[in-house]
């Protein structure tokens, strides 16, 4: 899903990384003919090519065809407090205008990209300087620059937690000649440093030496554990049988869903048996993005009641906390655009899990809420079904019982103890 804009001194969405060469700054010959200002169509044709199979961001570019004049720049990637600052800042800089690309690759991972024109190198050179540096010190928690190997002069940043869809941000800024490139890059649940490098040495080349295939798309890296917990979560047959046993009893006189073709597998899930089940639509693009996040295994259980009311429950077992936050975020975000502020509502002593009431029957003449949580590295996903009337006491109580059961399994709540807080809209 796309990426929100606005930001503190363009610190709170993503930005890609591209790089400074020595060669392209040093020799009076290649410096003045960087100085010359160029059409935005030819600027526009030296940023990234999207990597195959990627698809550019819903919302488009932030201005039709992607050349932004100095209003929509402005108002389109910096925060409204700032933006009377950053007029005045740009506008002094000798900003032209600026070109965009952007686009979500397969692997989950996504990438918006400015090459901004000024007026002379000076200008470029300190819209990276002053962007990266007001990055650092404003974004929460902050975070120091750092460089990029083999690019001196270039400045990259990345974020110290998930943002509210679950990604972490990355950043990168550098000049060549009268051209700043600003560079956003998001990853599901960790950081890409090498595919970080990969888009900026892509760009650079782009930039100084024209070219023109596609840019080679990052490699999954894997997901890191958080700062704070001991080491990446284990997936041994104990731990599968553990997880498993933290699932809640089935109520009295219910009985599991029957087994057909529209119902996948019980108990103990591999990621190939998790996604046919869960979202048969778009499995390639799923799998990717679920190994980003570093998913291990899922324990999954349904059943009907006597009452008529069904569940469906999967608990997702991923190798760090920030994998299980990226998931849980994702949903979240995707559940609340689907039923609205007045179908969302948090489940109260069960910490950050959030329900989902859809507001009008299925096909079978049941209400359906969803509730995704995160308890330390395990992603919970909770499916309740009541006929004709949604029951809120009777899906709280469900999503509560889920919540207690897992909190009683000493390892999973030691990873709960040990993550970081679950990123908010503010945060």
């Amino acid at each position: 899903m796309p990426q929100q804009f606005i930001r503190v001194r363009r610190a709170a969405g993503p930005l890609l990384a591209a790089t400074l060469t020595t060669a392209a700054l040093g020799g009076c010959g290649p410096l003045v003919a960087q100085q010359k200002t160029l059409p935005p169509t030819q600027l526009k044709s030296e940023l990234l090519t999207a990597p195959t199979g990627s698809k550019p961001f819903s919302r488009g570019t932030l201005a039709p065809g992607g050349i932004l004049n100095r209003d929509q720049f402005v108002d389109g990637v910096f925060s409204a407090k700032d933006q009377s600052t950053e007029q005045a800042d740009i506008a002094q800089q000798g900003f032209k205008y600026a070109v965009e690309t952007n686009w979500k690759a397969t692997n989950g991972s996504q990438a918006d990209v400015f090459l901004i024109q000024f007026g002379d190198s000076s200008g470029a050179e300190n819209y990276v300087s002053g962007v990266s540096e007001a990055t650092s010190e404003e974004e929460e928690p902050a975070e120091p620059l750092a460089s990029l190997p083999g690019l001196p002069g270039a400045e990259a940043w990345t974020a110290g937690t998930l943002d509210s869809v679950g990604d972490i941000r990355q950043s990168a800024w550098f000049a060549v000649g009268n051209v700043a490139v600003d560079l956003h890059y998001y990853t599901p649940g960790t950081a890409d440093a090498a595919g970080l490098d990969r888009l900026v040495l892509a760009q650079d080349a782009r930039l100084t030496g024209h070219v023109t295939t596609p840019s080679a798309l990052p490699a999954p890296s894997g997901v890191a554990p958080s700062k704070s917990s001991t080491g990446p979560a284990t997936a041994t047959a104990a731990d599968r049988s553990r997880l498993e046993s933290d699932l809640v009893p089935l109520p009295g006189n219910a009985q599991p869903w029957s087994s057909n073709s529209s119902n996948g597998p019980t108990g103990v899930l591999n990621l190939a048996q998790f996604l046919a089940n869960f979202d048969p639509s778009n499995i390639p693009s799923d799998t990717a993005e679920e190994q980003d996040r570093g998913f291990q295994y899922a324990v999954r259980e349904d059943w009907r009641g006597a009452d008529g009311t069904q569940a469906n429950i999967l608990l997702l077992q991923f190798s760090s906390a920030t994998g299980a936050q990226s998931f849980t975020l994702g949903y979240q975000g995707g559940a609340g655009d689907a039923v609205g502020t007045g179908g969302t509502y948090p489940v109260p002593h069960s910490g950050d899990s959030m329900a989902y009431e859809h507001s009008s029957l299925d096909k079978v003449g049941n209400i359906w809420t969803e509730d995704y949580a995160v308890v330390g590295n395990i992603a919970v996903d909770v499916d309740f079904w009541v006929p004709a009337k949604a029951d809120r006491a009777e899906a709280t109580a469900l999503f509560q019982q889920q919540y207690a059961k897992l909190m009683a399994d000493p390892t999973v709540a030691q990873a709960a103890n040990e993550a970081p807080p679950l990123p908010t809209a503010g945060s």
